[in-house]
C-alpha cells in the first residue's frame, strides 16, 4: 500500500483480501480499463471507472480480438 500512497492515492484503512482476488480479472493501464477475460481471453465484461462497458464500447476498446493478456 505504501506505494499507492507515495503517488497520492487515499488508502488509509485499505487491507488486501485475498478472498476478492478474482481470476481472469485485468487492469487495462493504457486505456484504464477494468477487464474480465475468459480463459480464451475472450473478454467477456468492462469496466471504465464505475461504469460498465456496453458490447459496443468493448468492441471499440479492444478491437474486438482475443486477447493475450498476462496475469
Amino acid at each position: 500500500m505504501g506505494n499507492l500512497q507515495s503517488i497520492g492515492f487515499p488508502v488509509d484503512g485499505l487491507a488486501f483480501d485475498p478472498d476478492l482476488v478474482i481470476r481472469g480479472l485485468v487492469i487495462d493501464k493504457e486505456k484504464g480499463n477494468l477487464v474480465k477475460a475468459d480463459r480464451f481471453g475472450y473478454v467477456k465484461r468492462a469496466m471504465h471507472g464505475t461504469r460498465m462497458l456496453s458490447t459496443q464500447d468493448v468492441r471499440c476498446a479492444l478491437n474486438f480480438k482475443p486477447h493475450n493478456f498476462h496475469y
